[in-house]
C-alpha cells in the first residue's frame, strides 16, 4: 500500500494533530514508533522494526502486509493516543 507519509495525522476535527508545537505526520509517527522498544522482544523483531524505521524517512513508501502489521501490533503494545491509533486503522482499512 502507497502512502505519502509528508500529509499529516488529523484530530477529529479535521485538523493537523499536534505534539506539542510540532504537526504530527504519518512518518513522523511511524518512525518514533517503530524506535520503541517493548519489553520482551527478539533481535528479529526489533531488526525489523529498525529496517521499518529507516524505510519511512522517505516521503513516500509502499508498505507491505506484514509491515502494516508490525505497525498495528506496535501501537496495541504501547500507549497510542486513539484519534492516532484511529487516522492509522482507517488509512490501513481504505487502501
Amino acid at each position: 500500500m502507497k502512502i505519502d507519509l509528508t500529509q499529516p495525522i488529523l484530530n477529529l476535527e479535521g485538523k493537523p494533530f499536534k505534539n506539542g508545537k510540532i504537526e504530527m505526520t504519518f512518518g513522523q509517527f511511524f518512525r518514533d514508533l517503530m524506535g520503541t522498544p517493548k519489553e520482551k522482544e527478539t533481535g528479529e523483531e526489533r531488526i525489523k522494526k529498525f529496517d521499518l524505521g529507516i524505510k519511512c524517512i522517505a516521503d513516500k513508501v509502499d508498505l507491505s502486509h506484514d509491515e502494516m502489521t508490525l505497525i498495528k501490533n506496535t501501537m496495541d503494545d504501547i500507549p497510542v493516543n486513539p484519534i492516532v491509533y484511529g487516522r492509522i486503522h482507517y488509512l490501513f482499512e481504505s487502501k
